[in-house]
């Protein structure tokens, strides 16, 4: 890849960035180049499981990060993969989930059934799958910490709390869910 800038924090600077986007300190940011982006999303993680939904479920409760606490920082809400896999595809009648809108907290996430969001116009007209829509709501939580990771290759403290879980198959459905939803007007 190509150098794409040095962080303040390297040159010595004060910082003050946007962490969200920013290495952090001492980290030089990298991107790849145009043939890279041609090669496609396969060679940049690796193909996904072919049994989509059982592999998407398996990379947020069955994999070594699924039950560690951890926090998107823009938000402030701690969760774990498996619970954030419970809340999105079968949430618990009662159950209060992290960063869920609640009589306490006027602000917050909604929980929405997966088979109620399937017959709203734009999803039905974009013929999203169950498992695309899945891996969309997922990324509009706390989970994009944990994707935004695995694609970008930092920050390394969230990649090692991952154990080498790179939620292929979630990004994969991700990936083709936004592709459908930008052909739809």
């Amino acid at each position: 890849g190509e150098k794409l800038r040095t962080s303040e924090a390297e040159k010595g600077g004060g910082g003050g960035g946007n962490s969200k986007f920013g290495g952090g300190a001492g980290v030089t940011m990298v991107y790849a180049n145009l043939s890279e982006f041609h090669k496609g999303l396969e060679s940049a993680i690796g193909l996904p499981n072919p049994r989509v939904k059982e592999g998407m479920r398996d990379e947020h409760c069955c994999r070594a990060d699924s039950q560690h606490v951890f926090t998107a920082s823009n938000y402030g809400i701690c969760s774990t993969p498996q619970q954030e896999w419970e809340y999105v595809v079968s949430p618990e009648e009662g159950k209060e989930y992290p960063g869920e809108l609640s009589a306490g907290s006027p602000h917050g996430r909604t929980r929405q059934r997966i088979e109620d969001l399937m017959k709203k116009d734009k999803i039905a007209r974009a013929q999203l799958t169950a498992e695309e829509l899945i891996g969309l709501r997922l990324y509009t939580g706390p989970m994009f910490v944990k994707y935004n990771a695995v694609l970008r290759g930092f920050p390394l403290k969230v990649l090692e709390e991952m154990h080498g879980n790179r939620y292929v198959t979630t990004l994969h459905a991700i990936v083709s869910g936004i592709r459908k939803l930008a052909q739809v007007e």
